[in-house]
């Protein structure tokens, strides 16, 4: 999405209106965390039934699929088209896949336990298993914090990277 603004020329429009960039953020943010909920949902739904403990799987999702987004912003708003990102998403997406590493028995999951996708995880498991009380509010608590420092740093990127580049 990012990119095809870039190349419409939205999002030099977007640098150039009253629009502030944490609105603009947040619109990212609401919009494809909705459509990561719906995906969560129906998933879930046809794989567990309709009985499933949401009071866990839902804030994961949604929290990890916020991240998500900031992380995605941050990585491609620097770059012009989706060819000069493929090499660099490699990096990005073996970073994003490590702690499956310990969610399959590798290792020990708590090795990796600071990295959001398990936190989001560690809710997911809690749902369905008993997981100490300890990791669970870590696990909420470092996802705010990860949305917080990763929504922070967007906000950085899209200065650096579509204001001050846009002339705005």
């Amino acid at each position: 999405l990012v990119l095809f603004e870039k190349g419409e020329g939205s999002l030099a429009a977007i640098a150039t209106t009253p629009l502030r960039d944490a609105e603009y953020l947040l619109s990212k943010v609401i919009s494809l965390t909705a459509l990561a909920m719906i995906e969560s949902l129906v998933i879930v739904a046809l794989l567990s039934g309709i009985r499933t403990p949401w009071e866990l799987l839902l804030p994961a999702s949604a929290f990890l699929a916020a991240v998500y987004t900031m992380i995605g912003f941050i990585a491609i708003v620097r770059h012009d088209s989706i060819n000069e990102f493929l090499i660099p998403s490699m990096g990005y997406v073996f970073v994003f896949v490590a702690p499956l590493v310990g969610h399959f028995g590798f290792v020990d999951s708590i090795y990796f336990l600071p990295h959001p996708v398990e936190m989001a995880l560690v809710l997911m498991r809690a749902a369905y298993a008993v997981e100490p009380n300890w990791k669970i509010a870590i696990a909420l608590g470092g996802l705010v914090a990860w949305f917080a420092a990763t929504f922070v740093w967007a906000r950085h990127r899209f200065d650096r990277f579509v204001v001050r580049t846009m002339g705005a």
